[in-house]
């Protein structure tokens, strides 16, 4: 059972194609979820090298936090990112964008060798440490935008537009709930005013 699972993950880097048809066929839903959680784990791991301070500061529940959310935004961003691509004409099991996107949160986890790397060599480099959580976070976005060109057939354009999909409807809503709030509180404001 392991090998099968090692077998999925170094498809999944070495020959993406087969890694796709191999989930479409019968995606590695068990190794996904492994997968979601070494990837929090070493981002968690980065982010308190970084001095970068989680909500419940460095801990053991603060690291089962971050690989529940990881776990939990995963199969969100993965259901929308299947709505999106079948409303874009592609066709492929939603358990399959699963997995694959679990296997591509993996690149998380090259932040913590980065920043050890880092931090050796320039401790009090802040700036570059967000250059590497940039860096790993770019290579996520590629790594999910491939899984979809191969498992739903697109071209790199449409697939890279389905993966920002889900990011463009989030920054839309964050931005007319912001519009309504600032609306509200002027309204009331002038109210208060007049009244």
């Amino acid at each position: 059972m392991a090998s099968v699972g090692l077998d999925s993950f170094y498809d999944f880097v070495e020959d993406p194609a087969r890694s796709a048809e191999a989930a479409r066929r019968r995606p590695p839903v068990a190794l996904a979820v492994v997968a979601y959680a070494a990837g929090a784990a070493g981002l968690f791991a980065a982010q308190g090298l970084a001095g970068r301070g989680a909500l419940l500061g460095v801990s053991w529940p603060a690291l089962a936090f971050a690989t529940a959310w990881s776990l939990g935004v995963g199969a969100l961003f993965s259901a929308a990112v299947h709505l999106a691509a079948e409303a874009a004409g592609g066709r492929a099991p939603a358990l399959a964008t699963f997995s694959l996107f679990g296997f591509s949160r993996l690149a998380w986890g090259l932040a913590l060798p980065a920043m050890l790397m880092l931090k050796a060599v320039r401790p009090e480099a802040s700036w570059a440490s967000s250059l590497v959580f940039a860096a790993a976070g770019f290579w996520v976005f590629v790594l999910e935008a491939r899984s979809v060109r191969l498992l739903y057939g697109f071209g790199r354009a449409r697939s890279f537009a389905v993966v920002l999909a889900p990011y463009a409807a989030a920054a839309a809503t964050a931005l007319v709930l912001f519009a309504a709030a600032v609306w509200g509180a002027v309204y009331n404001l002038m109210r208060f005013a007049n009244g």
